[in-house]
């Protein structure tokens, strides 16, 4: 499946589950959310039933918050969190780190401008 046709696919889940959350919010009472849930099953049912689906996964949002969630002693807990080894979760916070601290040139060169 193209990149294109992913996107189109989750805008299309979030649209048909945003419908439905505003329909059965609206109806109220304490079994909304169960409701809710019910109708959001029956249409992946009705539209996808007995197909495979793949939900790419935004690895640059994960990593983003494995980074975020990081408290310097918590990487077995990330680990068991977001399904990796202990080494992923180390290699990921290596990567943030690096991605998100600024070059030892960046200021000079912004300051030459």
């Amino acid at each position: 499946m193209s990149r294109q046709r992913s996107r189109e696919l989750i805008e299309e889940v979030r649209s048909a589950l945003a419908e439905f959350a505003s329909e059965e919010m609206a109806k109220g009472g304490a079994d909304a959310a169960q409701r809710l849930a019910q109708r959001f099953a029956d249409w992946l049912t009705d539209c996808w039933g007995g197909q495979q689906l793949y939900f790419p996964m935004d690895l640059a949002r994960r990593n983003a918050r494995i980074y975020e969630e990081f408290t310097g002693g918590n990487h077995a807990e990330l680990a068991e969190k977001y399904h990796m080894s202990v080494n992923t979760v180390y290699a990921i916070l290596r990567d943030e780190r690096a991605r998100r601290q600024p070059g030892l040139f960046d200021f000079e060169a912004e300051s030459s401008l």
